[in-house]
């Protein structure tokens, strides 16, 4: 799951019996992933306090219609949003992660969010293939019809131009 998601205490709590229990190397890459829905300046603040120093935001796409389809909570003002209060607190080390093969999705859309999350200068973008969990709405709204997956052919594409566009950019 995505931590952001608790209270202010409770991540508080969580960190403090890390550090309680485990010897925490100043030097390593301390990383929490975060839903752009769910951050504020507080939790980053908190993080930061605890030496935190790489965030992972669970963008999934640039395009509110993807994530309408994918259930987020979020939207892509909010990606920005989360993108800038990392940034201005002073944490540099961000990481951006997007889906592909998205219902609907086409080569063009996601494109876009490869551009989009690439303008936002940060170090890392993971791409990930859309899977669809038992039990979610997801999965029932393909069974009902509601959805169709993309074909083998079109995710091919999206991950060939992702591998080629994201080296071009200094992304390995």
């Amino acid at each position: 799951g995505t931590p952001s998601c608790l209270p202010v205490k409770y991540l508080e709590i969580i960190l403090q019996t890390l550090l309680k229990n485990y010897k925490i190397d100043k030097d390593i890459e301390f990383t929490i992933e975060v839903n752009p829905g769910t951050i504020t300046q507080e939790k980053i603040n908190l993080f930061k306090s605890y030496g935190i120093n790489r965030i992972s935001i669970g963008a999934q796409s640039f395009l509110d219609s993807e994530l309408k389809i994918l259930g987020r909570i979020h939207n892509v003002k909010d990606i920005i949003k989360t993108a800038h209060i990392i940034k201005n607190s002073g944490i540099e080390n961000i990481s951006v992660d997007l889906i592909y093969g998205i219902p609907k999705q086409t080569l063009d859309n996601f494109k876009f969010s490869l551009k989009a999350a690439t303008s936002l200068e940060i170090k890392h973008i993971s791409i990930y293939e859309l899977t669809i969990e038992r039990g979610t709405p997801m999965e029932k709204n393909l069974k009902n019809g509601k959805i169709n997956l993309l074909n083998d052919d079109a995710i091919e594409q999206m991950y060939l131009f992702a591998s080629e566009f994201l080296d071009e950019k200094g992304f390995y």
